[in-house]
């Protein structure tokens, strides 16, 4: 069984403990720059003093002065106002055209944007927002829809975890009740090994997906494979209330996915898995790299050191060494695409 608590969380380790008792920071300087924090894991950390001057330089000022000059407060205004400015001069405008004034007052006309006062004297600046003052949606109907966790939308077709064909049918039903959005967990992939990673926000890749989530009665030539029953048997839950098994889920998965790829004539063929997609650098080095996990385990720093870097000639080799599993695995990713747009079509 996974890590997880009732919710589908996982649950609390040492780690997250000294977690919680980060937080601590100094008092910020006069330029609003703190100056010292505590880390997520109970550690102190002084700023660098260099680093304090590059952020008043990028602000603008000088970083031997206690803070800013008084006199460069941001001004505010609604459009329409005219405040006095008694001590501007012409106003830069966002666009980089200037405006004179004439007199102490704001023109009435000013166009909304991030502007600068330019103050008599020494010409220096001073921020000025002219600010609609009500932000107003295009559609004045209001919009409302779901927070999911796709994990926990499971069905009774699906194989114990929420699949992207469950999301679809949510995505689906949704407007009928007058539901327009979709806010989802993240389906970033993790590390194709077993112990499973039980949270969606420690992943392998941020970019690719998690094969767990796909519908396999959906994937392409998944009907010509006899065992399919008997593997959703076995991850599916044995009773009412049990908690998500990702491994064994997976396992199941894999090993129906393996069959469709090993078995049925059509599977990495399919007319959308182009050439164009197998030869995708990113998606390529990520089947690799998966690869390569499934081999040596899930920290790259256990790996042999002349895998550790994808640019290495061995990495190379032992791509083309193992070239159907990589092409499996970037049949994997085109597959997870399919689906996720699929789920997306209705809502979209």
């Amino acid at each position: 069984m996974t890590n997880e608590t009732d919710e589908g969380r996982p649950a609390a380790r040492p780690d997250d403990e000294r977690r919680r008792r980060g937080g601590r920071a100094a008092p910020p300087d006069g330029w609003g720059i703190v100056t010292g924090y505590e880390d997520a894991f109970g550690a102190w950390t002084d700023v660098p003093s260099t680093i304090r001057d590059r952020l008043v330089e990028a602000m603008g000022g000088d970083p031997t002065a206690p803070g800013p000059p008084e006199g460069d407060e941001v001004l505010v205004i609604r459009v329409g106002e005219m405040p006095e400015v008694p001590d501007a001069v012409e106003i830069l405008l966002e666009d980089g055209s200037v405006m004179p004034l004439d007199g102490v007052r704001l023109p009435a006309d000013l166009p909304m944007g991030y502007h600068d006062l330019v103050l008599e004297g020494a010409g220096a600046t001073r921020r000025l927002i002219v600010s609609p003052g009500v932000a107003k949606l295009p559609d004045p109907s209001i919009t409302w829809g779901w927070a999911v966790q796709v994990y926990a939308l499971w069905s009774e077709q699906s194989w114990g975890i929420g699949d992207l064909a469950d999301l679809r049918e949510l995505a689906d039903w949704s407007p009928s009740v007058g539901a327009k959005t979709l806010l989802i967990n993240p389906l970033d992939a993790v590390s194709p090994t077993v112990p499973r990673g039980t949270s969606p926000y420690y992943p392998t890749s941020r970019r690719f997906l998690d094969p767990i989530y796909l519908r396999i009665e959906e994937v392409p030539g998944a009907e010509h494979v006899d065992e399919l029953p008997t593997l959703a048997a076995r991850a599916r839950p044995k009773r009412s209330g049990e908690m998500i098994d990702r491994d064994a889920i997976y396992a199941a998965k894999l090993a129906a996915l393996e069959r469709i790829w090993q078995e049925v004539p059509g599977a990495g063929r399919e007319p959308g898995f182009t050439s164009e997609t197998q030869d995708d650098q990113a998606r390529h080095a990520f089947a690799v790299f998966s690869t390569i996990a499934e081999e040596y385990g899930p920290r790259w720093r256990d790996w042999p050191r002349e895998l550790s870097h994808p640019g290495n000639a061995e990495v190379a080799a032992f791509a083309e060494e193992h070239a159907d599993r990589v092409r499996f695995h970037t049949w994997l990713q085109w597959l997870c695409d399919e689906q996720l747009a699929r789920a997306a079509e209705p809502i979209a």
